[in-house]
Order: structure tokens, then C-alpha cells, then sequence
């Protein structure tokens, strides 16, 4: 994939087998340097915004046959949104009193609602800002 995307990506360098020890299949990548990106980081955030979807249309556009289903080994990323349903009722929940609970549980709805018409395409699932 990586001399169709505009962006760096990391090579794959191992992939292992689950064992008794560690059930899953696993992989080692080579590593980027750079930092998590988050608004604090971000000095331009209207090119940061092009570059990331000039990203992400770039990945949409190679060819998925043969990709990985949706299920628990990628904790069901590019499968039905139904999959989180209860955990996004329940932050809408949670945070209550700090949004517009009808307007994001509208928005959610139509999104349940909707199928993807078109052909599968590789899903990038870590394209967020991760907490701990």
C-alpha cells in the first residue's frame, strides 16, 4: 500500500502466529518517528485536515479484495455500526448535561440507519486521539 498513499506508513518487519502464551496473531512494524497528533500539536490545522483526508481518500481508493472482515480481531472496524450501539447510548448518557442529547442521538440513529451502498474499502481505525 505504501507507494499509493501520500504519506509515510510503517513496513511490516514480523508477523507471528496466536500460541499458548499470547492468543492472537501479532505483527511488529518499523516505527515512525513523531509525535500522537492532537489539537495542541497541530500548528496548522486546516492543512493538517487536507493532508489527513487526502490520507484517507487515498486508502479508499485501493483495492480491499481480500482485506480483513470486520470482527473481534480489529474490534470491528468498517463493520455494521449496530456493533456499538449500546456503548454509544450510553456515552450519549454520560455526557448528558455537556451536549445536545437529541441532536447526537438524531445523528447517531441516521447513522444506524444508513448502509454502505458502494464497494468495500480499507478503513483506517486508529484515526483519533487516544487517552489513558
Amino acid at each position: 500500500m505504501a507507494p499509493l498513499l501520500p504519506l509515510q506508513i510503517p513496513a511490516p518487519l514480523a508477523k507471528g502466529k496466536p500460541g499458548e502464551e499470547y492468543p492472537w496473531e501479532w505483527s511488529i512494524y518499523s516505527w515512525l518517528d513523531g509525535e500522537t497528533a492532537s489539537p495542541e500539536r497541530i500548528h496548522n490545522l486546516p492543512q493538517f485536515a487536507t493532508a489527513l483526508g487526502e490520507f484517507i481518500v487515498a486508502l479508499q481508493q485501493i483495492d480491499a479484495t481480500g482485506g480483513p472482515l470486520a470482527g473481534a480481531h480489529n474490534f470491528y472496524r468498517g463493520g455494521p455500526l449496530a456493533t456499538y450501539d449500546a456503548d454509544t447510548r450510553q456515552a450519549i448518557e454520560i455526557l448528558g448535561n455537556k451536549i445536545d442529547v437529541d441532536a447526537v442521538t438524531e445523528v447517531w440513529d441516521t447513522a444506524l440507519a444508513s448502509i454502505w451502498q458502494g464497494i468495500p474499502v480499507w478503513v483506517h481505525g486508529d484515526v483519533a486521539v487516544i487517552t489513558c
